[in-house]
């Protein structure tokens, strides 16, 4: 009976121990304060101080071995990045930062002018005898006209973003939380309406905007009120652009909490004369991810909520 019992005992637990549905630790407690001293070290070395880091030596995960390219072709690059940008949409750029990647260059700009933005292209570079492929610009999943839609959206309700500026600047005021740094938008930015509070993110599924985006193609120097005359407001969809709210205890020894997080989101919430959409709040603490505008981090709480009251009016009116 005895031997049954055993055996029908480890016929249940072996397996069991195999499949891992019993943990197994090992590990003695001087080496699990080892493995979370490594843990935070790792993390230390992939994060820096949110308010010195610029991304300054930033490289793409593809870049070519050697910045040479990026170094001596220089001058054609930004000159081919000016003369894409005023052919195909009519606007001026400033070209902040040119990194290489596996087929050639990817160049990080902002516009100039009341359509501003942040974004990039890329141009192929021939290797073997370094001549840059300005006729076969590209950009990644229509990222540039999204990132146009949203700046066309910001600039008809102007007064809506400066009120969303407006509040952000007395968040960080009253809680002690900072953004990212404004050079840090400027070498890796890329996401269309960007302050160091925030940046947008605009879905192309949304059709409202599309006359407004053909009236701008159309006629570069259409004024707010000829575009407000083609947007179809009564049939945006809010979702359609999200605005990320990114905001960072400004204290290295403060972690993000709850409490504030709920008071910043209710402020936002509950505030006048602000743009419609889709606003996702992220509190985080002193740490920015390297290498990344947005920031993914265990140290960060977040909330999500629509804003979708009618607040669209003329441009200009109160």
């Amino acid at each position: 009976m005895r031997t049954y019992k055993k055996t029908a005992l480890l016929s249940i637990v072996l397996p069991l121990f195999l499949n891992g549905c019993i943990p197994i630790s090992t590990a003695t407690p001087r080496e699990i304060e080892e493995q979370r001293k490594q843990a935070e070290k790792d993390r230390k070395e992939r994060h820096e101080n949110v308010l010195t880091y610029t991304a300054e030596d930033y490289k793409e995960f593809d870049a070519q071995d050697s910045e040479e390219i990026a170094v001596e072709l220089r001058d054609e690059i930004i000159q081919a990045t000016k003369d894409y940008m005023k052919k195909h949409y009519f606007l001026d750029v400033q070209v902040h930062n040119i990194l290489t990647n596996m087929d050639g260059v990817t160049v990080h700009f902002e516009t100039k002018g009341p359509i501003h933005f942040y974004s990039e292209v890329r141009f192929p570079v021939e290797l073997a005898n370094k001549r840059l492929l300005a006729d076969n610009v590209n950009y990644q999943d229509g990222s540039l006209d999204n990132a146009l839609k949203a700046s066309l959206y910001a600039y008809m309700y102007e007064e809506q973003f400066s009120e969303l500026d407006r509040l952000l600047g007395e968040v960080a005021e009253e809680h002690d939380v900072v953004g990212v740094r404004k050079e840090l938008i400027q070498n890796i930015g890329k996401e269309g309406v960007m302050t160091p509070f925030y940046y947008t993110k605009y879905w192309d599924s949304d059709e409202a905007l599309i006359p407004v985006y053909n009236k701008y193609l159309e006629s570069p120097s259409s004024s707010k009120a000829d575009l407000m005359e083609v947007f179809r407001s009564d049939e945006f969809n809010p979702k359609a652009i999200e605005f990320h709210i990114q905001l960072f205890t400004k204290d290295p020894d403060t972690e993000p909490d709850e409490e504030t997080l709920s008071q910043v989101v209710e402020k936002i919430k509950t505030a006048d004369h602000l743009p419609k959409g889709r606003y996702i709040v992220t509190l985080h603490d002193n740490q920015k991810e390297k290498g990344r505008i947005t920031n993914k981090t265990a140290r960060s709480l977040k909330k999500e909520f629509l804003i979708e009251q009618d607040q669209f009016s003329s441009p200009g009116s109160p």
